[in-house]
């Protein structure tokens, strides 16, 4: 299992599924290589829109567990693409993935959905 996943729903919406725990040196290289995978598709994305992305990340299968490592990884990713990003929202529900959500976010364009895929797919629209 790759600790982040990207997918593009059929209307343009960009969806980040970060899972599993961000911890141990197996998970950290694989976090790098999905990391720069992702961002090469955002990219590709951004330049071939000609518009700012709409990104749903979700952590509901993301143990909460991570290494400090695991969080500067997330939030540089975070960083790179805020100006690709019009509007996130994040779908989690507890204290754990919160912290890891805002790493990867720009606070000002985020909203936090609490399992409520629907809710957040419709505030994206």
């Amino acid at each position: 299992m790759k600790p982040l996943d990207i997918s593009v729903e059929s209307n343009g919406v960009v969806i980040l599924t970060l899972q599993g725990s961000l911890s141990g040196e197996e998970t950290m290289e694989a976090l790098k290589k999905t990391i720069k995978a992702c961002s090469d598709i955002i990219e590709d994305l951004y330049k071939g829109e000609g518009k700012k992305l709409r990104v749903l990340i979700d952590m509901t299968a993301f143990s909460g567990e991570y290494e400090i490592q695991a969080m500067h990884y997330m939030n540089e990713f975070g960083k790179r693409h805020a100006s690709h990003i019009e509007k996130s929202v994040m779908l989690s529900g507890t204290v754990k993935t919160d912290e890891m959500g805002l790493a990867m976010t720009d606070q000002q364009a985020k909203k936090f959905v609490e399992h409520e895929r629907e809710s957040a797919l419709a505030f994206l629209e």
